[in-house]
C-alpha cells in the first residue's frame, strides 16, 4: 500500500468512505491488527484524509459502498482490502466475505488472492424480498 495514488483525486467524501471500509474489514474478524492499523493509516495520508475516532468505528457497508463511486478508488480499495486480510497473517472467513460484498456491490471480480477460491465464500448481500415488486 505504498505511493498508490489511485483515487487521490476523488471527492473527499469518498476517501473517508474508502478509509471507513478499510476500518470495517480490519475489525471484521474482530480484531484489528497493529499491523492492519498501521496500513490504514497509510492509506490515509496517501489519500491525504485525517482519521478521526469515528472513523474507526464499525460503519453500514451499503451506506458505505454506495458512497464510493470514484472507478479508480474503488479497483484501489479492492487491492487494499486484500493486501490488509492477509496483513495480520491469518484471513478470516468474515474477511473474505466483505471483499465478496464490496466486488459484488460493484459488479466487479474479487481481487486474486493466495489460496482463495471466491466461489466458496459467503456471500454477505442480502436477498432481495420475495415481495418486492421486480
Amino acid at each position: 500500500m505504498s505511493d498508490d495514488t489511485r483515487g487521490a483525486d476523488a471527492p473527499r467524501s469518498e476517501r473517508k468512505s474508502f478509509l471507513r471500509i478499510l476500518t470495517s474489514l480490519a475489525w471484521a474478524d474482530g480484531v484489528a491488527d497493529e499491523r492492519e492499523l498501521q496500513q490504514i493509516h497509510l492509506a490515509a495520508s496517501e489519500l491525504s484524509v485525517a482519521l478521526g475516532e469515528r472513523d474507526l468505528e464499525g460503519h453500514d457497508l451499503d451506506q458505505l459502498a454506495d458512497g464510493l463511486t470514484h472507478p479508480e478508488l474503488r479497483s484501489r480499495l479492492l487491492d487494499e482490502l486484500a493486501t490488509l486480510a492477509a496483513a495480520d497473517e491469518e484471513v478470516a472467513q468474515e474477511e473474505l466475505s466483505t471483499i465478496r460484498y464490496f466486488a459484488n456491490a460493484w459488479g466487479v471480480e474479487p481481487p486474486a488472492l493466495e489460496g482463495v477460491d471466491w466461489a466458496n465464500v459467503p456471500d454477505l448481500t442480502p436477498e432481495p424480498d420475495e415481495g418486492a415488486d421486480a
